[in-house]
């Protein structure tokens, strides 16, 4: 009888705990979109470093030789150089706004510049 008494119980218990949090789950992002979230998160702080030691390298060689006018013309300054890509693997752009500076944009997650997701930093 006690058996019996403490089988129901648990069954019980259980049903309120099971409840509980499909009720709460229910009202909150589902796991798969917390950690979908939190990837592009991570995404675009590694892009916006990637910007970051991208401009280093520009900056670098611009004192040798100034400003490049395009990306390209960094394979003439530094024959290692490698077109950059952002962390969804689209080609970063590359503007000149001003004789000492210059903008990095990326396209964001969206993979389309113009955009309300895009990542953009001047220098």
């Amino acid at each position: 009888m006690k058996i019996r008494g403490f089988v129901i119980t648990l069954i019980v218990v259980l049903g309120v705990v099971f409840l509980i949090f499909y009720l709460r789950v229910g009202d909150e992002q589902s796991v798969a979109e917390t950690y979908v979230g939190k990837a592009v998160e991570a995404q675009i702080r590694i892009t916006g470093s990637a910007l970051d030691a991208l401009a280093r390298e520009i900056v670098s060689a611009s004192v040798e030789s100034g400003l490049p006018r395009e990306i390209g013309e960094m394979r003439r300054l530094r024959p290692q150089f490698a077109v950059p890509m952002d962390a969804w693997g689209t080609e970063v752009k590359y503007e000149v706004v001003s004789e000492t500076g210059f903008r990095l944009t990326s396209a964001g997650p969206d993979r389309a510049f113009g955009t309300a997701d895009d990542i953009s930093k001047e220098y």
